[in-house]
């Protein structure tokens, strides 16, 4: 019978050591410095194959300890990665939150500070049209009251003018009043001794003409000329009438004033003879 051929175990030894030498070399990699790995020295290999059976039971043990414990420190360390992976993620979104948190706190506080300095320039604008109003205000108030007292002084000013005026009128017509009121005392003196002297003329006339010695007293109307209109005899014997009416006739154009005013008195006089009065 024909013996088993060994090369496939010697492989797989190969293979195992290899696993291994790697196994144990990262292991020393990430907990200590790095040793030096045993030499494999693969110059009996007759040697090595006739003790390959044992050898492959042997390592096949410790291998699949070894892979165990790479398993689970793989996994611890997979673990770890994922909790460290979640702790970061976390960080990551904490700090995302955060750095949104901080954006949003820093776009209200930019809009806070815009709202202010808007509210601001709007108030300081509203004061401003405020103090404007104010002083177009007071400018108004200012204009009105100078035209009030400019109206004011206006009507002082023509009221006084009105006062001296109906008081230079009122002057005036006093005045007036008084120079004609002197003029026509004057005039109704003159008047007054023109009459007389007419009178005394025309008195002076008919006694002249007159050649009784009665009494009697006459009422007679003249004209312009002088001429005698009508003749009455108020009072007195009829022959003194007589004698009186025949003494106007005889005196006739009795003297009369040209001016109408003295003439107009005179148109009707009134004459008195007695015996007593004839020269």
């Amino acid at each position: 019978m024909r013996e088993p051929s060994l090369f496939p175990y010697l492989i797989l030894a190969l293979l195992l050591h290899a696993a291994l030498i790697a196994g144990i070399w990262w292991f020393d990699s990430q907990t200590a410095k790095p040793k030096a790995l045993p030499e494999v020295v693969l110059t009996d290999v007759p040697k090595a194959m006739a003790a390959i059976p044992t050898a492959v039971a042997v390592d096949e043990k410790k291998v699949e300890a070894l892979v165990k414990q790479i398993r689970s420190r793989k996994e611890k360390e997979a673990a770890e990665r994922r909790r460290l992976q979640k702790e970061i993620e976390r960080l990551r979104r904490k700090r995302a939150a955060e750095l949104k948190k901080a954006r949003e706190a820093a776009r209200k506080r930019a809009l806070e500070e815009k709202r202010k300095k808007q509210a601001e320039r709007e108030r300081q604008r509203k004061e401003r049209e405020a103090k404007l109003a104010k002083q177009k205000a007071e400018e108004a108030r200012k204009k009105a009251l100078e035209a009030q007292k400019r109206l004011e002084a206006e009507r002082l000013a023509r009221e006084k003018a009105e006062r001296e005026a109906q008081l230079a009128a009122q002057l005036e017509a006093e005045q007036k009043r008084l120079a004609e009121e002197t003029a026509r005392q004057q005039r109704q003196k003159q008047i007054e001794s023109e009459l007389k002297r007419y009178q005394a003329l025309i008195q002076a006339k008919i006694e002249r003409a007159w050649i009784g010695g009665s009494y009697a007293r006459l009422k007679i109307r003249v004209s312009p000329g002088g001429l005698v209109i009508d003749i009455q005899c108020l009072e007195g014997e009829p022959a003194a009438c007589r004698d009186a009416t025949v003494a106007v006739r005889k005196a006739e154009p009795l003297p009369v004033s040209d001016d109408p005013d003295v003439f107009r008195m005179l148109r009707e006089i009134f004459i008195t003879l007695r015996p007593e009065t004839k020269g």
